[in-house]
């Protein structure tokens, strides 16, 4: 009966060893292959696009010009074309979309704002999101908010939070921890004064 139990403990183990060795194989080829791709659309195409878009990031189209958008808008198109299989199929779907309304006669401008907006923020998205998955600087709420990187007033009011938020606690765990603090305080005043008067 012992016998049995460690010949088949002996193999239970050899199968879970094998097992586990697979198991971790396939995430290690996994990782490595994920990481692969993100350093693909990093450095073939959310860093090249961005750099193009960064000067122009989040303005509205009459800061930026009509004729310098187009060719803008034609330059990330050709860059997203070139790593077709890298790039978000929301930016070219959008890159697209304004392209269409750039050429209409009575194009709409509200509209053209609102569309580069949401390519600006996808493209900053995607940028982003690759440089955390590969252990890169991302740019802070200090350096979005200096260059004016948010695509609205919301956006604003929340890197504007990530920077005040600790003193913001601080303050409010202060006054929290002051009113106890100050009762306490007072008591043993009044008991030092009641202990031994003048």
């Amino acid at each position: 009966m012992i016998d049995t139990l460690k010949s088949v403990s002996t193999i239970v183990i050899t199968w879970l060893g094998i097992v586990l060795t697979v198991f971790f194989a396939y995430y290690t080829f996994k990782f490595q292959l994920r990481t692969s791709t993100t350093k693909d659309q990093l450095y073939k195409a959310y860093l090249p696009m961005f750099k193009m878009l960064e000067p122009y990031l989040y303005k509205d189209v009459e800061e930026i010009g009509i004729d310098n958008l187009e060719k803008l808008i034609s330059d990330v198109q050709t860059l997203c074309y070139e790593h077709y299989e890298l790039v978000e199929p929301q930016i070219i779907s959008y890159i697209i979309r304004i392209k269409e309304n750039l050429q209409q006669p009575d194009f709409d401008r509200t509209l053209a704002n609102e569309q580069y907006k949401r390519i600006c923020a996808k493209v900053d998205f995607e940028f982003e999101r690759c440089r955390k998955r590969l252990n890169l600087p991302t740019r802070g709420p200090y350096y979005r908010l200096n260059h004016k990187h948010y695509e609205n007033k919301l956006v604003f009011s929340y890197n504007f939070f990530l920077i005040v938020w600790k003193g913001i606690a601080f303050i409010i765990i202060s006054g929290i921890l002051a009113i106890p603090l100050s009762t306490v305080l007072a008591n043993i005043l009044k008991f030092w004064l009641t202990k031994w008067p003048n």
